[in-house]
């Protein structure tokens, strides 16, 4: 599984046979034209469309495809495509200062553990690397200046990422922005809320296992009933919290502890559930 550490992760996990899989080779900035907080919720919309990755106004990276299976957000370019949609309000805005931060670390962590995938900044004659949907686009965007990005279009690559003829997305304002994404990704200066917080979120026992890994999570927190529970991965430990304490609160006190915190939001732990047994996350539950 190829999933980002710092993500809420809301997997589709259909369509996942040996046919989906690829190599990806570039990661597609897309605006999605929507004021949504979570784009897709886990599932393709109606036209059947879906992206790998959704970044909120907040800076809020959600994850809905495992990046060794395809997204169905780049038409012919699905294959080697990890496509990301991004907030914009339905307006024609630049990309806020968190989604900024948030693309440039998801950019710099997809580099690292996609071998296919280098590290570059897109051109009309090779789109690998930071890619944007326009590279796969037709239209009246002026006339070709290699050096001016906002005119590199499909009509350049001969590459055909979208059915609609004169699709300006990511749109200039955002496009213009790419350049310091690229930059960030190379300095170290991305800070997602996510790192900020030392959250991430997920659905399954498979999803949670991977994320702990990944972060290097030292706790789970999670519900026992109406309880909030937290598991200490180290400790190979669980206890829960004092039925006064809130989520939030309890979250608080680990935050402020510098601790990792892996966050199984739709898990319920019970006696016959497969997190008794250690595997699940290191810890023994004894109830």
């Amino acid at each position: 599984m190829a999933i980002y550490p710092r993500a809420v992760v809301e997997l589709y996990t259909g369509q996942t046979g040996v046919a989906y899989r690829h190599t990806p080779t570039r990661l597609t900035l897309h605006t999605a034209v929507s004021s949504a907080v979570d784009l897709y919720k886990g599932r393709p919309d109606g036209n059947g469309l879906i992206s790998h990755f959704y970044v909120n106004r907040d800076g809020v990276v959600y994850q809905y495809r495992d990046t060794q299976f395809q997204a169905w957000a780049d038409y012919q370019g699905n294959a080697g495509s990890i496509s990301v949609e991004t907030w914009d309000g339905a307006q024609d805005v630049a990309w806020t200062e968190a989604q900024i931060a948030a693309l440039a670390d998801l950019y710099a962590w997809a580099y690292r553990v996609h071998d296919g995938l280098p590290n570059r900044l897109a051109t009309v004659s090779d789109v690998r690397g930071l890619a944007w949907h326009r590279l796969g686009c037709t239209g009246n965007f002026g006339g070709y200046d290699p050096g001016n990005i906002l005119t590199w279009s499909g009509n350049q690559t001969g590459l055909v990422w979208s059915r609609a003829r004169g699709k300006v997305c990511p749109r200039d304002v955002r496009i213009r922005q790419i350049p310091e994404i690229y930059r960030r990704a190379q300095t170290g200066q991305a800070t997602t809320a996510a790192q900020t917080t030392g959250v991430a979120s997920a659905a399954t026992l498979s999803d949670i296992e991977e994320v702990i890994e990944a972060m290097k999570a030292t706790h789970v927190i999670f519900t026992y009933g109406s309880a909030i529970c937290i598991a200490d991965i180290l400790a190979g430990t669980w206890r829960k919290m004092p039925d006064t304490q809130t989520y939030n609160d309890t979250l608080a006190v680990l935050k402020r502890t510098g601790a990792k915190v892996a966050e199984w939001r739709h898990f319920a732990a019970s006696k016959s559930n497969t997190v008794a047994n250690p595997r699940a996350f290191g810890a023994q539950v004894e109830v």
